[in-house]
């Protein structure tokens, strides 16, 4: 058979026909005559002295065919001789791929790897162009000096990045009796031949006031090693915490701005010295878009008063004159000690007025306007307190504290000493002017002491009045300017007029016994201190204490004297009685 390998020969064919040659006829050769190892004998066929069967290999090895002597006859009994050995070796064991392996596995920007093929036997018909693929790259030509041991340099694929790689070898191959070959893989390699970048650098905020601490981002286009933000990034006007990163690609970092400073062109920029997971470098440069910095908080360069004594209708100016523009500054942002600010306005923004209007009716020495730290400067950034220097509040008006007469009940020939105390030290006061008095006329008025004003008064002669007061006008000032309050002092009584007897009589003028007419008596006003036993005098008889329901008319019952005839008498009233008020 043509598969038939030559004695001592390797064949990749399991099952080889085999045919048995006799010198001459026999008839009783069998498959029981021949000895085999390494296969198994199938069926025997054929006559004569021409025999055939097939022995199958059954695994790969050695393999033999023995006829042993006197195993069959010929034709007339003689045994057949010991025939030559026939042997083989039989090869069905395709040939593998004992290890593929890559010098380095991690190829970056300029590296080479050396790729090692190791089959378990000499292979034949293998070419690495035809036999070998590989990811992301090229293999030259390998060469053997055994045919076992394959090696080829790898180049990867410039510019290009991808972790997962491997090489494969494919079944073309075949070992030197032709068994097709086994695939194989190398383990995977990763190529890298591309430098990191930035994708993107920049703050959340780029424009930074006091207490503002701004992240600064890096996303990288890819993961990388050897980054350290004290060595890389250098930021104008601050200082950046140490950078941190999750994935190595997104980093993030808090950023402080310079305190008191103020400076509108500012960047960070990232260095080349980073690389990336795999060592590729030098990395991209790039900068953050611009930034300002103004941390710098506005000043108060000066508060003033255009009035620092403030009277009653008087209004100030405030002037505020900050070192830059100021925002969100309203009259909400100052407080004026005993006043009210109006509406602040500004031409430029820093240099703001208002009005001041002192509160009414008050007195303080010690006053400020005071601005609050609620107001910013353009940036955001919030100022400082401030207060103007003193000013005086005098819009309380004079007053009478009181205005009072030494004596409210004035008879004839009596006087009284008028009184006027102020609340305050008072100008421009001429009592002449100042105070009208009914019923009398009042001295040119003095100061007896501080605040105190004095004069005498005297009522008009032959003057009854029971309503009177002392009227104080409001032409009067304190020294301030501020005018005076008006006042009334309380009533006072002026009795200049003495009392006198209307009419004087009795009801009866001719008396007899058992008479007992009545004296009336009529004043022209109340009296007071009238005693009819003390101040009636009646002859020829006796009165009675007299009576009275309003001190005016007075009654009292006459006894005529007894056994007694007297043609000529009279009652007298003395001048010892007074009216109510003495006179």
């Amino acid at each position: 058979s043509a598969n038939t390998p030559a004695d001592g020969g390797t064949t990749n064919t399991a099952a080889i026909a085999l045919t048995f040659t006799l010198s001459e006829s026999s008839s009783d050769f069998a498959a029981a005559d021949i000895a085999v190892t390494g296969c198994n004998l199938g069926s025997l066929s054929g006559s004569g002295s021409s025999y055939a069967a097939t022995c199958t290999a059954s695994s790969s090895g050695a393999v033999t065919i023995n006829v042993a002597a006197n195993g069959f006859t010929d034709s007339v009994g003689n045994g057949n001789t010991v025939a030559t050995q026939y042997d083989w070796t039989y090869d069905g064991t395709a040939p593998t791929v004992s290890s593929a392996t890559m010098s380095d596995t991690t190829l970056i920007e300029g590296e080479t790897a050396t790729l090692t093929i190791v089959f378990s036997e000499a292979v034949a018909s293998f070419a690495s162009n035809d036999d070998v693929d590989c990811d992301s790259g090229s293999l030259a030509v390998m060469t053997s000096g055994n045919s076992i041991t394959w090696t080829g340099t790898f180049t990867p694929t410039a510019e290009t990045s991808d972790t997962t790689n491997t090489c494969d070898i494919a079944t073309s191959y075949t070992d030197t009796i032709g068994n097709a070959g086994a695939a194989g893989a190398t383990a995977n390699y990763i190529v890298d031949g591309v430098d990191p970048e930035i994708t993107s650098v920049g703050f959340d905020d780029t424009a930074m006031i006091t207490g503002d601490t701004p992240t600064l981002t890096i996303v990288f286009t890819e993961a990388v090693a050897a980054f350290a933000s004290a060595d890389d990034v250098t930021c104008a006007t601050g200082s950046l915490a140490a950078m941190s990163s999750s994935d190595d690609i997104t980093w993030t970092g808090t950023f402080t701005p310079t305190a008191n400073t103020e400076d509108a062109t500012n960047i960070c920029s990232v260095a080349t010295s980073y690389t990336d997971a795999y060592g590729n470098g030098v990395g991209e440069a790039q900068d953050t878009a611009n930034y300002a910095v103004e941390t710098l908080a506005p000043t108060i360069s000066s508060i003033t008063n255009s009035d620092t004594t403030l009277y009653k209708g008087q209004t100030s100016t405030l002037t505020i004159v900050f070192n830059e523009a100021v925002a969100a500054f309203a009259a909400a942002d100052v407080t004026c000690g005993s006043a009210s600010v109006g509406s602040l306005s500004s031409g430029d923004s820093i240099t703001w007025t208002g009005t001041v209007t002192p509160t009414a009716n008050t007195e303080d020495n010690t006053n400020t306007c005071d601005i609050a730290t609620t107001y910013t400067d353009t940036a955001g950034n919030t100022g400082p307190a401030g207060s103007s220097a003193n000013y005086v509040v005098e819009t309380l008006s004079p007053s009478a504290s009181s205005i009072t007469m030494s004596d409210t009940t004035l008879i004839e020939g009596e006087t009284a000493t008028f009184t006027i105390v102020f609340s305050e030290t008072v100008a421009g006061f001429a009592s002449a002017d100042d105070v009208v008095c009914t019923s009398g006329s009042l001295a040119v008025m003095a100061i007896t002491s501080g605040s105190t004003w004095a004069a005498t008064f005297t009522p008009t002669a032959d003057t009854t009045d029971t309503s009177n007061v002392c009227t104080l006008a409001t032409s009067y000032t304190d020294v301030a300017g501020n005018a005076g309050g008006a006042a009334t002092s309380a009533n006072y009584i002026v009795d200049g007029v003495d009392p006198e007897i209307t009419s004087v009589g009795f009801d009866d003028t001719a008396m007899k016994s058992g008479d007992t007419p009545t004296l009336t008596i009529v004043f022209t006003e109340a009296v007071a201190s009238f005693a009819s036993d003390d101040d009636v005098t009646c002859a020829s008889g006796s009165l009675a204490s007299m009576s009275s329901s309003d001190s005016i008319t007075w009654t009292g019952t006459f006894t005529p004297t007894a056994n007694t005839e007297d043609s000529s008498n009279i009652c007298s009233v003395a001048t010892s009685y007074t009216d109510a008020y003495g006179n």
